[in-house]
């Protein structure tokens, strides 16, 4: 997972991968990056509360445009609450899965 300072210029330099696809994170903000594509589709992305969510593709939206909702998605506590799954204990988890079990 290479890490760069992600700008107009470094997203459009960005090497093409042989196969497949490569995740380029932004080194001053953390969870949000760029997917390149071997076909050379750059698409913003952004990892928050262990879900990957896409953007939208580069150039069609623009860097700032991405950085701005990137933000949104991390930092948003009322965002947050809505992406991220409901954290519940190990033995809460075996609790409710031995009622479910026996009804």
């Amino acid at each position: 997972m290479p890490k760069v300072s992600l700008t107009d210029l470094a997203i459009q330099k960005l090497k093409l991968p042989e196969k497949g696809q490569v995740d380029y994170w932004d080194q001053n903000l953390p969870g949000f990056g760029v997917r390149v594509s071997k076909g050379g589709t750059r698409s913003f992305m952004v990892l928050a509360h262990r879900e990957r969510k896409h953007l939208g593709r580069y150039p069609a939206m623009s860097l700032k445009d991405a950085r701005t909702e990137a933000r949104r998605l991390l930092f948003d506590p009322v965002v947050a609450a809505q992406i991220a799954p409901p954290v519940i204990m190990f033995k809460e988890a075996v609790e409710q899965y031995l009622r479910a079990k026996s009804t």
